[in-house]
């Protein structure tokens, strides 16, 4: 009898968890640490283990031209900077490096090197131990150059090893250039929090700020001081879909038959399919902040933004942008309102909705008075003789469209390509799903696997790659998902096939 009763509350215990007792567990992905502290683990990409420059060359290319020895690279005279022969974005790094003990000088020629990721952005290495150097105090060691002063000094002395290990996210940004998340970093120095999550003004450099940049690489600087570097190795951590220059998303409406649609879930979902931007439903976002099932009008007009504040932080933690959020409350006035500034508060470019000359009249009006896009999606309009663009364009330069060329071609059999060209700078995102063309069965053609359609997918990527065009890149789920997969592993599935096709 006992030992029915515990496996009772064994299976109680596990299904208020929502787990069960015949459930196979899926544990996180398993990253075996090193057996000595510092060393690298098991997913770790060696920038340098003390043996040689392979992954290294030196700034503008060519042989590195410092000098190894004992398990370490130095700085020589006229070496010059070098950097790594790959690019890198989101990362967790390590590095050892030591200044001479007999090094000479003071303030910023004493000891001076840094560390640059994606080349732009500087945490310093100085001779800083005790104060004994003064100089700028976001100059010294630990600092991020000209930005931010390290929470403590953490220095040992010159002679002696010491360590960064810094969590660096890269900056996102908008297709038209600004920036949608900044860079950020936390930095400790020999083990010591130096600095926590610090949000980037731009460039170390200068004052200039920020200028869009996809995956860039590391750069160890040569200052004049034989400054000794080891032990230096990262993890990659968030996906970048930017590919080739084009950035790639899919809209949340791919994952709707997940079993969990909860908006942690679902951004879950789209880092397991490898995205770093989404379009995003409205329904999970207002989930999220708490809408009631009755009298949503009130709560829409009443709450605060204080929630989807809450979520953008969410996203941004994880290197996920919101660049569109499709959240139709145009009900009324106050609820067209509402909508643009969770829209604002959220960071996304606009709101997305049905093609409609009414809605373009009656909410364009608002997209201008926020400094947003209203942004209209297609379905078969283009097969309806007569259907144009023009009229609803003519209401608001606000006014831009979310192209879906799969719809497009599943009812024209025309090639989009062409409709892009023609109206690429009114368009701000596509929408991508592979399919026949019009068929006697389906007006609108039929959606297919990637690959198995006639959608032109890879000549609709080349060509916003070759024209730079400032469009983003959503992929919509629309084919039947097989039996042993599921929603997540088919956007990644057409992830691969955006990033092949834009090589």
């Amino acid at each position: 009898m006992n030992k029915l009763k515990y496996l009772f509350t064994a299976v109680f215990a596990l299904s208020a968890f929502g787990l069960s007792a015949q459930s196979n567990y899926v544990g996180p992905q398993v990253v075996n640490p090193a057996t000595e502290c510092n060393k690298p683990p098991s997913d770790a990409i060696v920038l340098f283990d003390g043996k040689n420059f392979n992954e290294w060359q030196s700034v503008g290319g060519g042989n590195v031209k410092w000098k190894i020895e004992n398990g370490a690279m130095t700085v020589t005279k006229g070496g010059g900077s070098i950097e790594t022969r790959s690019s890198f974005g989101d990362i967790q790094f390590h590095i050892e490096w030591r200044i001479p003990a007999n090094v000479e000088g003071e303030g910023q020629n004493k000891g001076n090197s840094g560390i640059h990721f994606q080349r732009l952005y500087e945490v310093q290495i100085l001779d800083c131990y005790n104060n004994e150097n003064p100089t700028y105090v976001d100059g010294t060691a630990g600092s991020i150059y000209t930005q931010s002063a390290p929470l403590v000094n953490a220095c040992r002395k010159a002679g002696e090893w010491q360590s960064y290990d810094v969590i660096y996210m890269a900056p996102r940004f908008n297709a038209d250039g600004t920036v949608a998340i900044p860079a950020r970093m936390t930095v400790f120095q020999n083990g010591v929090l130096v600095q926590n999550n610090f949000n980037l003004k731009g460039t170390t450099y200068d004052k200039s700020g920020y200028k869009p940049h996809g995956k860039l690489p590391l750069q160890l600087q040569d200052h004049g001081t034989a400054i000794s570097f080891r032990n230096i190795w990262l993890r990659e951590l968030s996906p970048d879909s930017n590919f080739g220059g084009v950035q790639v998303g899919t809209i949340t409406y791919s994952y709707r038959d997940m079993p969990d649609k909860s908006l942690e879930a679902t951004l879950n979902y789209a880092l397991q399919s490898g995205l770093s931007s989404v379009e995003l439903m409205g329904g999970t976002v207002e989930s999220f902040a708490g809408i009631p099932a009755q009298n949503q009008k009130e709560w829409r007009t009443k709450v605060s933004m204080g929630k989807f504040r809450q979520i953008k932080r969410m996203f941004d933690a994880k290197g996920v942008k919101i660049n569109i959020l499709k959240l139709e409350t145009f009900g009324s006035p106050e609820e067209i309102d509402y909508a643009f500034r969770v829209c604002k508060t959220l960071g996304a470019i606009g709101i997305t909705t049905e093609v409609s000359l009414e809605t373009a009249k009656r909410v364009a009006p608002f997209a201008e008075k926020h400094g947003l896009y209203l942004i209209f999606h297609n379905h078969c309009q283009a097969g309806d003789p007569g259907f144009s663009y023009d009229p609803i364009f003519a209401v608001s330069n606000s006014i831009k469209l979310n192209f879906d060329a799969g719809h497009y071609f599943g009812v024209t059999g025309k090639n989009p390509c062409d409709f892009i060209r023609q109206n690429h700078d009114r368009i701000v995102s596509l929408h991508l799903k592979d399919k026949t063309g019009p068929t006697a069965a389906d007006a609108c053609g039929v959606n297919k696997p990637w690959g198995q359609g006639a959608t032109p997918i890879k000549e609709i990527l080349q060509l916003l790659k070759k024209e730079k065009y400032p469009i983003e890149v959503d992929i919509e789920l629309e084919y039947n998902v097989p039996k042993d997969s599921n929603p997540v592993l088919e956007v990644a599935k057409c992830v691969q096939y955006c990033k092949e096709a834009l090589k």
